[in-house]
């Protein structure tokens, strides 16, 4: 996926706005075991810095994913745990926020660079949590306090 992106960006020469789940636009692997290294690191080594990793926290709320019967159904979490990234995120006195991680004044490094239990919601759910350090994985993060789920239309 990482080349067919890097080919795009070369031979159209305009940007490109790539969207999937975090752990495969991040840089760091949630799971190295079966994923050593993700797209995002891919295209980092392929384009350097005019690639852009653009994470996602929430904390409560609704959405769509396939759940362990192999169906596509609306799932919806309550707040996050105690310890995790999307508690403390959620902390802040802003309901939804961007954050910069590669501009973040101190003491916010500290703390980004260290990995903690984080939710990652793909296809299927449930999944993880998974530990992450948010400032390794991603150049910018987007944190919402509730999300809700598309309206998913009947097939």
């Amino acid at each position: 996926m990482a080349s067919d992106v890097a080919w795009w960006e070369r031979h159209t020469g305009t940007k490109v706005l790539l969207s999937a789940h975090d752990a495969h636009v991040g840089y760091e692997p949630v799971d190295p075991a079966d994923y050593p290294k993700m797209q995002g690191a891919f295209l980092r080594d392929s384009l350097g810095p005019a690639y852009v990793s653009v994470g996602l926290t929430f904390d409560r709320g609704s959405f769509n994913a396939t759940g362990p019967d192999g169906k596509v159904r609306r799932f919806t979490v309550g707040p996050a745990g105690t310890g995790t990234n999307e508690r403390t995120l959620d902390r802040v006195r802003y309901r939804d926020y961007v954050l910069d991680l590669r501009t973040a004044g101190s003491p916010a490094p500290d703390w980004l660079n260290g990995a903690r239990p984080t939710r990652s919601i793909g296809t299927d759910y449930p999944d993880g949590p998974y530990d992450i350090a948010l400032a390794p994985s991603h150049d910018i993060l987007i944190h919402l306090h509730r999300v809700a789920a598309a309206r998913l239309r009947d097939r």
